[in-house]
């Protein structure tokens, strides 16, 4: 194993059939973000295993050197993404989707003449979080000058930590500009987020009857009777034993985050990206 993954990452490896599993890789992309943008976020979980098993299929038919890579891969993006899955800050379709193109796309595709192999999902979700980010500080910046939002200006000294990171980054002798702006996107979505936490949660909950509640929705705990939370151990994210917590608890009407923008779009044109720019994420 050691010996494959050195080969893997330092070798002069080409995935076969790279063509193909792009082409796979963006229809699936292309038809969930459909589904995701114009179907309420609603991804028919047949289309979701379709995808992952026509993913599982091509790596193990044309994956002679890169099997065993593409599996570790997979099982760690998995692993993470269940975590924040479980957590309630991802969906399932999300989850599904990075791991089958972790499968059909284990490292990079060799057009892009990388001096070393990474796995291809990472430089995906990196470009997917820079514009994701970028969306959500220009969107929400909008809606809270526009409704003159109260602030939470102790946040704001979240700023100093920040100062003090970018004065050692820019004089440091690793100083690169692109990565130096994805960190200085992160730091500001962060100070920007909690600066006004609570007026972004308003603007993305809705109440709704508790009968209307679904699986895999999220819930909005922190504007809920904690009394209530902590007496039912009621968690984010909704499976059958948290609606059966919830009937227990004898709520008429809880709040559910019912308005937090679709994600597997950032992913599609993080992936598009990724093809084009990957090698500008190395510092050489």
């Amino acid at each position: 194993m050691a010996l494959n993954l050195e080969a893997i990452i330092f070798g002069n490896l080409q995935l076969e059939q790279e063509m193909l599993r792009i082409i796979v890789a963006l229809a699936g992309l292309i038809l969930f973000s459909w589904f995701d943008l114009f179907n309420n976020r609603n991804i028919p979980n047949n289309l979701l295993y379709l995808f992952l098993g026509i993913s599982v299929l091509v790596n193990l038919a044309y994956s002679s050197n890169t099997l065993e890579f593409s599996l570790l891969v997979s099982l760690l993006i998995a692993l993470v993404s269940y975590i924040f899955y479980r957590a309630g800050q991802i969906g399932g379709a999300d989850a599904l989707v990075l791991v089958s193109i972790s499968q059909l796309l284990p490292i990079h595709p060799s057009f892009l003449n990388l001096s070393f192999n990474f796995p291809f999902i990472f430089s995906t979700f990196l470009f997917s979080g820079f514009l994701f980010i970028i969306y959500f500080i220009s969107y929400f910046l909008v809606r809270v000058i526009k409704e003159q939002s109260p602030a939470n200006s102790l946040y704001l000294l979240l700023s100093i930590p920040y100062l003090a990171f970018s004065y050692f980054y820019i004089n440091s002798p690793i100083f690169f500009p692109f990565y130096f702006l994805i960190l200085s996107l992160s730091f500001i979505s962060i100070i920007f987020f909690y600066t006004y936490k609570d007026s972004i949660s308003k603007m993305l909950i809705e109440e709704v009857p508790l009968k209307n509640v679904q699986e895999e929705e999220i819930l909005a705990i922190d504007f809920m009777d904690q009394t209530i939370i902590k007496k039912f151990n009621i968690q984010r994210l909704v499976t059958k034993k948290e609606i059966e917590k919830l009937k227990k608890s004898k709520l008429k009407k809880i709040f559910v985050y019912t308005k937090l923008p679709p994600f597997i779009p950032f992913i599609l044109f993080g992936f598009i990206l990724a093809l084009l720019f990957s090698n500008y994420l190395l510092l050489s």
